[in-house]
């Protein structure tokens, strides 16, 4: 079957926030079946732009939020989802396997 792609940017989710879900809430999806894909760490425009002016600032959005979402949830399955595909290919995402 179709699984659900649930792309979050690891930086907002905490288990004593009352406006995000928790740590404990998005492993039990992944325990379910959905994909957690990340989107970047801040939410910060991963592109050409952000990795010429401050290329740490570009792999931390990309890598930390791996490192942080294979160690809260165990999974080693993880998608990266660019904000700047998101809007170039509207219902159509492409997924980068990191």
């Amino acid at each position: 079957g179709i699984k659900p792609i649930f792309a979050i940017f690891p930086s907002i989710i905490s288990d004593t926030s009352k406006l995000y879900m928790s740590w404990k809430q998005v492993k039990e999806l992944s325990d379910d079946g959905v994909v957690i894909a990340s989107h970047g760490y801040n939410h910060e425009q991963v592109n050409e732009k952000l990795y010429n002016k401050d290329r740490a600032k570009f792999e931390k959005e990309i890598y930390k939020s791996k490192t942080v979402l294979e160690e809260k949830i165990g999974k080693l399955r993880i998608f990266y989802i660019s904000k700047v595909l998101e809007q170039k290919t509207k219902n159509n995402l492409e997924l980068f396997k990191l």
